[in-house]
């Protein structure tokens, strides 16, 4: 079961896209916390955050506005996102591998 974390959403940054992926959880201080944001308007810069930790099972989800260079990926159906952390857990490399390659990309 999933546990709403304060901690979590203190370690909220802009800067989240810059770090490596899993990182650090602020709860369990395992190496298994992620995040993902998406648009839900491509001309808006509004959103939705989602962070978890896929050991200790705390999680966070916000609306905030999300760094102008995040692209939604292909691969997450917008239909499937809620405040259930269990569809993006279900893909959570992929979302890793997305970060990443923004990363390695120069675009962030």
């Amino acid at each position: 079961m999933w546990e709403e974390s304060i901690k979590m959403l203190k370690s909220f940054s802009l800067n989240m896209l810059e770090r490596v992926y899993p990182d650090t959880c602020p709860e369990c201080g395992s190496n298994d916390k992620h995040v993902f944001f998406f648009k839900f308007d491509e001309e808006d810069n509004n959103g939705g955050m989602w962070m978890w930790c896929s050991k200790c099972h705390s999680y966070t989800h916000a609306r905030v506005v999300i760094p102008s260079i995040w692209k939604n990926p292909d691969f997450i159906d917008e239909d499937e996102l809620d405040d259930s952390i269990d569809y993006l857990e279900e893909n959570k490399d992929n979302i890793d591998a997305w970060i990443s390659d923004l990363m390695q990309s120069g675009e962030v």
